[in-house]
């Protein structure tokens, strides 16, 4: 697609995708980018350039990407759930349940945002709010093997605290 139309926003915002996917962040993070040179207000963009830049370990800069998308579009709710990764990833437990709770607040069936507000609050030690959240989350997709494996793991943690 792109050697048919090289100003494609979508094209290259969906290249970037698929080179998170085959864990090529800087070529993801290069698409994404050149996207949002064709278009600044393209949110997809800098949500997909969010989520390689919080592969790489770069949580800052993805945490930057996700806010601008939320300047975009304050609805978006990947960009929400993405950037309480980032706050996740770097400790910063309160932020990701914030974000994580405002994406739910948006969706009450984005099962990803109950599982990252679960893995928060399994961090600070919450466990029974991490459980309650794998729970919500089974309600909306009662065969969902992440919100199945936290309970599992909170449960031994539980059990075990240095598990």
């Amino acid at each position: 697609m792109l050697s048919i139309d090289s100003k494609s926003v979508k094209a290259y915002n969906n290249r970037g995708v698929v080179y998170t996917y085959k864990g090529e962040y800087d070529r993801a993070i290069a698409d994404c980018t050149q996207a949002l040179t064709i278009n600044p207000k393209y949110a997809e963009a800098y949500i997909n350039r969010g989520a390689a830049y919080n592969e790489k370990g770069e949580y800052d800069r993805a945490i930057t990407d996700y806010t601008q998308a939320l300047t975009i579009n304050p609805k978006y709710v990947n960009a929400y759930n993405g950037r309480g990764v980032a706050y996740n990833e770097k400790g910063e437990y309160d932020r990701a349940i914030a974000d994580c709770t405002q994406a739910l607040t948006i969706n009450p069936k984005y099962v990803n945002a109950y599982i990252n507000r679960g893995l928060a609050y399994c961090a600070k030690g919450e466990y029974d709010r991490a459980i309650a959240d794998c729970k919500q989350c089974l309600k909306v997709n009662p065969d969902d093997k992440n919100a199945k494996n936290l309970i599992l793991f909170i449960e031994m943690k539980k059990l075990v605290p240095n598990y």
